[in-house]
């Protein structure tokens, strides 16, 4: 019977039956569409290499393995006690990788990132290596591993080259599910892949489609080795536990079985993301109608059925995205790689040529993965302003490092600028939200250590962080979006300016139209953010109330009003550009400001807008302006330099002359602290100070400068902002 048995194990696992056998070729059409699924693979695959070794912040997730990395490294409890507003619901062994491979780089958030991108090769070869165990052939190979990286480059790019041992635990289990298939063509040591596959258990636990398959293969086809194979787990899973417990006591369990909200609804939702793979599973399941007696396809079928369940399950809890979709992007990638192979034996595709039958079934995943316009590598080399947002993000994350290192004691920020300013890792934002909503913490667990003064709420720049262009709103994707689109309509306005000012063209009536077509069109997203219920860019759960509730305190913070301002400004460019000196439109603008300092009064300026694009905070447009009512408002800050050495900034009329006059100020010990005398001989042109108590303070003032009131001759000039210390100066004080 074990002859039989032998005899007959590679047949059943021949993908191509002899008799089906057709001779196919290789024409230049199907080459070239060959490599180029390889070059859209190879060139969305840089993108992640180039970002890894960018210092912004790609994902919360990143520095939240960094810091039990360093726990695995003896700094803090790998897993904390349920006290503290931490937690770890990771294995362990992957924090124990990253962990050595930071000591050896110098930094676990560069370490986990090579990592993952180490990952993603390592999972395309044991895709390729699997293709082939199945009976594909060596270009389908090769066709599934490059699908698989242009897919998780092209649509998931977001996990690869992160901090995340997600795709590291998918690579040890790919060449566990290789091993198991290489095992199961010679009949014999199905140990050894149950043993790999449970080591990557431990890695990350979420990753049950391919030990499924195989348990399933086993109990239909070999159910002693089933029964012995599922023995050596429970018992290889019982030890690895019983170490845990040993190592971290009873906060292991109390960490891996922190409660999470779970959702029908949501993984129902869901299926629209399977967007990313229709191509691919649409092919895998023509296959499998067409070669249901193939016991590969069957393998292969069960595979990527077991995954498409695992991603709806894994969907139904809070905080799970992306990765729910990986095992089935896999199963997906060897299943095509079966498909590219047999598409030629289709009953539908006899007709054609082997090699039409293929292209088709290769143009078709070609088309798929080029239909997203985003592809960042191109943008590198034919973008500029996307270098400059690269160098301001990478400043924006230096600079708020910068500030949350002088902040003293323990801060809430985003945990990559808290990591690399060296502040300890005290709250885990999600999975407090998550403990708080099952009430295993009270829910002022947060704000009572604020209010006690014991830890600080400090605002960053959120540029530091790499998600405006994530399909979800996140806490900078609609701002980041709202910045681009208001930075190219005043690009487009100024542009305007320069040849159409004061002129009655078609042309430019056209394009004035057109223009205002545009700023509605922000009016109108802007107002849809001011009135979103759903979890905002906050992160708040519902319900809202108010104007917009901070997560982090509990507090209204006027975060939809804000969004309504905007609104309000944008569209009252649409009305009045080009018209500002109306009557309607110098009331509408009264009444924007008196709005705006209602908002401001009751919240304080918004951080997140603080760098909304200058011709849209002001009503200005650039030096080119129409109306004598614009070039009055047309107005900006220029850079002095005083005979001390001392730069202030003064605000002033748009002129050449101004970005050229030289502003000093005498000393006047008899004037009050708050007051500065401007030299006699010097001519400041009109509009060169403010003329009231300006109602907020401008982005580009230094912190040390400080408000005064200028005088010439005895008369009131206005206010402008000075140096602290040169004022000090100017009053005789040394």
């Amino acid at each position: 019977m074990n002859g039989i048995l032998l005899n007959e194990v590679p047949k059943q696992h021949c993908t191509l039956d002899q008799p089906e056998r057709r001779k196919i070729h290789n024409p230049l059409y199907l080459r070239l569409l060959h490599w180029l699924l390889y070059a859209i693979a190879i060139l969305a695959f840089t993108w992640p290499v180039y970002r890894a070794f960018l210092n912004i912040e790609i994902t919360d997730n990143e520095a939240w393995n960094a810091y039990f990395a360093d726990a695995a490294m003896g700094k803090m409890p790998l897993y904390p006690s349920t006290a503290q507003l931490i937690t770890n619901n990771y294995p362990p062994l992957s924090f124990y990788i990253v962990g050595l491979a930071g000591r050896l780089i110098g930094d676990p958030v560069l370490a986990g990132r090579l990592l993952s991108l180490i990952s993603v090769i390592a999972i395309a070869t044991a895709i390729a290596l699997s293709v082939r165990r199945l009976g594909g052939t060596q270009a389908a190979a090769v066709i599934s591993a490059a699908f698989y990286i242009a897919m998780m480059s092209r649509f998931f790019r977001s996990y690869v080259g992160l901090n995340e041992p997600q795709l590291l635990s998918h690579a040890i289990m790919a060449f566990g599910f290789l091993a198991f298939l290489g095992v199961r063509s010679r009949d014999r040591g199905y140990v050894m892949p149950v043993l790999v596959m449970a080591f990557a258990g431990f890695v990350k636990h979420n990753i049950i489609a391919m030990p499924l398959t195989a348990f399933a293969w086993l109990g239909m086809n070999r159910r002693r080795e089933a029964l012995k194979c599922l023995c050596v787990a429970a018992v290889v899973i019982v030890i690895g536990i019983a170490i845990c417990y040993v190592s971290f006591g009873r906060d292991f369990f109390l960490n891996i079985l922190a409660p999470r909200h779970y959702s029908l609804k949501k993984a129902i939702r869901s299926y629209k993301d399977l967007q990313w793979v229709s191509v691919g599973l649409v092919a895998c399941v023509c296959n499998g109608c067409a070669r249901w007696h193939d016991r590969s396809v069957r393998l292969c079928t069960g595979l990527i059925a077991i995954a498409l369940a695992e991603f709806f399950l894994e969907r139904t809890g809070a905080g799970v995205w992306t990765s729910a979709q990986f095992d089935l992007v896999i199963a997906v990638a060897i299943g095509l790689g079966l498909a590219y192979t047999q598409v030629p034996l289709w009953p539908l595709a006899r007709r054609f040529p082997p090699a039409v039958s293929q292209a088709t079934l290769l143009l078709v995943v070609c088309a798929r993965l080029l239909v997203p316009k985003e592809l960042e590598p191109i943008r590198l080399l034919v973008d500029r302003r996307f270098k400059n947002e690269i160098a301001i993000r990478e400043q924006a994350m230096a600079d708020s490092v910068e500030r949350v290192r002088k902040t003293p004691g323990d801060v809430l920020c985003p945990t990559l600028i808290s990591y690399h300013a060296g502040k300890p890792f005290v709250v885990d934002n999600f999975n407090a939200e998550q403990r708080m909503s099952a009430g295993a913490l009270p829910k002022d667990a947060v704000t009572a250590r604020v209010a006690a003064g014991t830890l600080t709420i400090v605002k960053t720049d959120p540029r530091a962080r790499w998600t405006f262009r994530l399909k979800r709103d996140t806490p900078m994707g609609s701002q980041a979006a709202l910045y681009v689109r208001a930075e190219d309509l005043g690009e487009k306005i100024a542009a305007w300016q320069k040849k159409c000012a004061g002129k009655t063209q078609p042309d430019c009536s056209r394009n004035l139209e057109a223009l205002r077509k545009k700023a509605f069109k922000l009016a109108e997203f802007a107002q849809s953010k001011g009135d979103f219920d759903g979890p905002n860019v906050n992160n708040v759960p519902d319900p809202v109330e108010g104007d917009g509730v901070d997560y982090e305190t509990g507090k209204v913070n006027g975060w939809r009003a804000n969004w309504r301002v905007v609104a309000r400004l944008v569209r009252y460019h649409a009305e009045c550009f080009n018209r500002y000196d109306t009557s309607e439109c110098k009331a509408e603008w009264a009444a924007f400001q008196k709005e705006q300092k209602r908002v401001r009064d009751l919240y304080g300026p918004d951080a997140r807008f603080e760098g909304f694009p200058s011709a849209f905070k002001e009503r200005t447009f650039g030096p080119y302006v129409a109306t004598h009512v614009a070039r009055e408002l047309e107005s900006h800050w220029h850079p002095i330099e005083l005979d001390d050495g001392n730069v202030v900034e003064v605000y002033s009329a748009y002129s050449d002359e101004v970005a050229r006059n030289k502003f000093d100020f005498v000393i006047n010990p008899n004037l009050p602290p708050d007051c500065v005398e401007l030299w006699p001989e010097g001519e400041p042109p009109e509009g060169g100070f403010y003329k009231s108590d300006p109602v907020f303070r401008p982005k580009n003032v230094p912190d040390n400068f400080i408000l005064v009131k200028v005088y010439q001759y005895g008369d009131f000039l206005g206010y402008v902002y000075l140096d602290k210390n040169v004022v000090e100066g100017l009053h005789g004080r040394k």
